[in-house]
């Protein structure tokens, strides 16, 4: 952590070089939500690159101490839901997103082994944005509600209830023939990666 914090210091200080260290750190969190969130390569790399635009512009406003991956996530996902809002994010189809490598070639996204996988993120892609963000982080990256809750800005009560909501329809969506998917959605965290 000490990289992070003399990089984030001589980024107040407007060295935009260290800024790099800041990128090189978060990447590849930020692209995995963004692809998940959108499902769309290109729009995700769109994505992550407005998130650090808009994460440089404001690093001055940043409190030293507190989370830079929380901070960069949600300017991240208050873009998306700007984007979304404002129907500019086009999707994909799910295959091709998830078998986009990362651009940086540095991680690997994971693959949906299964059809049943794939049928749950398919489903996913079709939710509102702001129950499909705290899915993903939830289901897809194995984030505890209290840390969803610090990296979108959200009460803990309102990613509860998006959570809710977005398992309540998904539920809904699943064909009767697939009781196992079903309960793969209601089952407990998951990590895919």
């Amino acid at each position: 952590m000490y990289l992070e914090e003399k990089a984030i210091r001589l980024c107040q200080r407007g060295d935009r070089d260290e800024f790099r260290i800041i990128i090189e750190l978060y990447n590849a969190r930020l692209y995995k939500t963004a692809l998940f969130t959108t499902h769309n390569p290109a729009a995700a790399q769109d994505t992550v690159q407005e998130t650090f635009i808009k994460g440089w512009k404001r690093i001055r406003k940043f409190k030293p101490g507190t989370n830079l991956g929380a901070w960069l996530t949600r300017i991240l996902v208050n873009y998306l839901i700007d984007e979304h809002r404002k129907r500019r994010i086009e999707t994909v189809e799910l295959e091709a997103a998830v078998n986009t490598p990362h651009p940086s070639g540095s991680a690997s996204l994971p693959m949906l082994k299964d059809e049943e996988s794939r049928m749950l993120l398919g489903l996913i892609v079709g939710l509102p944005i702001a129950q499909r963000v705290p899915l993903v982080m939830r289901y897809f990256h194995g984030m505890a509600l209290a840390d969803i809750a610090e990296e979108t800005g959200w009460r803990p009560g309102t990613v509860k209830s998006r959570l809710n909501r977005g398992l309540t329809r998904l539920r809904g969506s699943f064909p009767p023939d697939s009781k196992r998917v079903q309960n793969r959605a209601e089952a407990p965290v998951r990590r895919m990666s």
